[in-house]
């Protein structure tokens, strides 16, 4: 996906309920909407380390469904550095290095 503005690459977090059709719950959605006002807060001061909304309204929560629109970082997803039968299990070490960059 890309931005309309730009033509930035991004990434998107869909969020669907874990019990389905019932939408999240007033617990849940409290949580999705302080995860969104943390990468808020990251995103404005521009936290090297960290996942970086991918602009204005990049972030709806709904009874039904949630999603987060990030700026894209190119790699490996991190599924399949962990679950890579070549690659056999990480180290501890390379587990916190790979961490870091998330």
């Amino acid at each position: 996906m890309r931005t309309l503005k730009g033509g930035q690459p991004v990434a998107i977090k869909l969020l669907v309920p874990e019990r389905g059709g019932a939408g999240f719950d007033e617990r849940e959605r409290r949580q999705l909407v302080r995860e969104a006002s943390v990468l808020e807060l990251m995103t404005n001061a521009k936290c090297e380390h960290a996942v970086h909304l991918a602009g204005m309204e990049a972030v709806v929560v709904r009874h039904e469904l949630a999603w987060f629109v990030l700026d894209y970082l190119p790699g490996d997803d991190m599924y399949k550095v962990v679950h890579d039968p070549q690659r056999g299990p990480i180290s501890d070490v390379e587990a916190i290095r790979l961490a870091r960059n998330v």
